[in-house]
């Protein structure tokens, strides 16, 4: 198992989320590895923005589990390759809700915004339809981390997916409406200045 992966379980576990690993790694491996990315990308950009460890720690838990209302969706929707139904897109946009709240133990709310509130922007056409610019920076930088990474890798149900240099645009093109100005591009210049792609944007 890879470290980032138990750290994923191990983070599950201690907040109290049931969980069946096995059924987890077997039907929801994409969701999986789209958050240990996001973990691994929100660390090492966090370390950019000269976060200090406990800052980090936070970060990487809001990386980590954003998308943890995907482990409760059918898998044959959320996988789905062909168009989806209106009611499909309901039941996908249902992942920021999470079921039993009450019977998980304390989660951080910075952590629980991030679950709720990553689909969200700031001109309040997001899931929720509030203005992200409300909540800590923390659920904004997921935003954002969450969107390049969707973009960046491939899903089962798009074509193909975007190189470095396009979703970078596309998030330079989306800052202050969807994406936070300041850490929009302070992310554009971390991408860049890591040598992850070998483009100017």
């Amino acid at each position: 198992m890879r470290m980032s992966e138990k750290c994923l379980f191990d983070v599950l576990k201690n907040y109290g989320f049931e969980i069946d690993e096995n059924f987890i790694k077997e039907y929801h491996i994409e969701t999986v590895n789209h958050v240990i990315r996001c973990f691994e990308m929100a660390r090492e950009f966090g370390l950019y923005l000269g976060l200090n460890e406990e800052e980090l720690d936070l970060l990487g838990k809001c990386a980590l589990l954003h998308d943890i209302g995907k482990f409760q969706l059918d898998k044959n929707i959320l996988y789905k390759v062909d168009k989806l139904s209106d009611e499909e897109i309901v039941h996908i946009k249902s992942h920021t809700e999470l079921k039993n709240i009450d019977d998980i133990k304390s989660v951080e709310g910075i952590i629980l915004d991030s679950i709720k509130y990553h689909h969200d922007n700031f001109i309040c056409t997001g899931y929720n339809k509030i203005n992200v610019g409300e909540k800590h920076c923390f659920v904004r930088i997921i935003s954002i981390i969450d969107a390049f990474d969707a973009m960046t890798y491939k899903r089962c149900y798009a074509k193909r997916s975007l190189t470095y240099g396009e979703a970078l645009k596309e998030i330079f093109k989306h800052l202050g409406k969807q994406f936070d100005l300041f850490y929009g591009n302070e992310f554009i210049k971390f991408i860049k200045s890591n040598n992850y792609m070998d483009i100017v944007v």
